[in-house]
């Protein structure tokens, strides 16, 4: 069965989302070449075929330069693959929804994500997570929406100037006390512009 589109294919479009079988039988993230679409801005993927193993991501080229905002969903993917939309030079907005990775480590390396200012995790498998500031050095929003396994906020996002909001909802009282730890070094520092909001946290 072919992704469905969530809106008409026009070149035109700003928006625009794929729903179905995203995982080629290899094990990677397929869909069609939007690299000509030089005024998309968003784009939704939601896998909606269960690969057994973690999936791997699309060569980069696929995605049109100008996207800003990126949403993926049950596609799976090690977390190892996320370097490669770090090459995206525009992308503002990620959103990770639903084991759109799965494993219980990120360690994001030397990948930076250069104009990203938002990033969402909701419902992932993951565990622990090592970053720093350099990995996202224009970050102002992170919220991390019921991740029940992740154990900590990395430290390193205190030390992102810009980082206006850290929510953590639904998570381990660890993470979301290592987000406060976070707003408390900052405050110390004569920073008062983080705000750590929290809800529902065991």
């Amino acid at each position: 069965m072919d992704p469905v589109f969530w809106l008409a294919f026009k070149p035109c479009h700003k928006k625009l989302g794929f729903c179905g079988p995203l995982i080629s039988s290899l094990g990677d993230l397929e869909f069609p070449n939007l690299g000509s679409l030089v005024h998309l801005q968003k784009l939704k993927l939601l896998n909606t075929f269960p690969y057994t193993e973690a999936t791997r991501s699309c060569n980069p080229v696929l995605f049109p330069e100008n996207l800003k905002k990126l949403t993926l969903s049950n596609t799976g993917m090690d977390w190892e693959e996320m370097w490669t939309f770090s090459l995206l030079p525009n992308l503002e907005i990620l959103k990770l929804k639903f084991h759109a990775c799965i494993g219980e480590k990120w360690e994001i390396g030397d990948a930076e994500f250069r104009q990203l200012k938002v990033l969402k995790l909701h419902d992932l498998d993951i565990k622990q997570w090592a970053c720093s500031r350099d990995n996202f050095p224009r970050l102002q929003r992170l919220v991390v929406h019921r991740c029940v396994k992740l154990e900590s906020i990395p430290t390193g996002l205190g030390r992102i100037f810009t980082l206006e909001v850290i929510g953590v909802n639904g998570c381990r009282l660890s993470a979301y006390a290592a987000a406060v730890e976070i707003q408390k070094e900052q405050e110390s520092e004569g920073d008062s512009f983080l705000k750590v909001h929290g809800k529902e946290n065991f």
